[in-house]
């Protein structure tokens, strides 16, 4: 465990299939001059695995994670999945987690309250935002205004709420494991989601989670639609002049 305090736990999907989120996370945090460290043997953090009824590897995944974590004092995850893993699942077995745990929308909007993260950089583009359901209403704390408020200061970003939205958010299709089992229905609960991006009017989707994004992706290619997928921290970057 290094000497930092702050932790950014990266997530398997953001490491392996979506490098652009924990790359962009790493980039903001420098800039904003957050001190902070990564794992030196990080493991996947298990959700996948308890979705799908692996439990005795998922507590095995926790466990090891919970070692390698020992003195640090906040956790900060861009993956929606991960999140819920260690705010519910984690003492849902029966394991202390001794440490804050943030998803990083939370963690800027902290600092936008306190004047210390300031987006100046114009993006210009009408976008929507969608909820990932381990951010939202598979939680008992859904984190729904601080992506919004981050969305809200980025000069010249218009943001439009589709239909569903917070607790009523559809699922992206891709979370708990469904995607591995049903790619081919997951992408068409996907395309489902864009028709409502595209019915108010937005350009692109922002979302929160490397699952979301991934599954957005697929669904793009799948329909041939012209809709932009984004995650929230790469626009965060963007106004960062990033």
């Amino acid at each position: 465990m290094s000497q930092q305090k702050i932790v950014m736990f990266v997530g398997c999907q953001g490491a392996y299939n979506r490098k652009e989120i924990p790359t962009n996370a790493v980039k903001v945090l420098n800039k904003l001059r957050i001190p902070f460290s990564l794992m030196k043997e990080e493991w996947c953090c298990g959700n996948p695995l308890l979705r799908t009824g692996q439990r005795a590897q998922a507590e095995e995944m926790a466990k090891h994670n919970l070692e390698q974590m020992k003195g640090a004092e906040k956790i900060i995850t861009t993956c929606a999945e991960c999140n819920r893993a260690f705010r519910v699942d984690y003492p849902k077995m029966g394991l202390e987690v001794p440490f804050e745990v943030m998803h990083i929308t939370e963690f800027l909007s902290g600092l936008l309250d306190e004047g210390k993260l300031k987006l100046e950089h114009p993006v210009e583009m009408k976008v929507t935002y969608h909820d990932p359901c381990y951010m939202g209403r598979r939680m008992d704390f859904p984190i729904y205004d601080e992506p919004r408020k981050l969305l809200a200061a980025i000069p010249n970003l218009e943001l439009v709420e589709m239909f569903n939205t917070r607790d009523y958010s559809w699922c992206c299709g891709a979370g708990g494991g469904f995607k591995a089992l049903h790619p081919d229905t997951a992408v068409e609960i996907a395309g489902d989601r864009l028709k409502q991006a595209n019915d108010v009017g937005a350009v692109a989707i922002v979302s929160a989670c490397p699952f979301c994004k991934w599954n957005f992706d697929d669904a793009v290619k799948a329909t041939e639609s012209n809709m932009k997928i984004y995650d929230i921290v790469e626009l965060v970057a963007k106004s960062l002049g990033l």
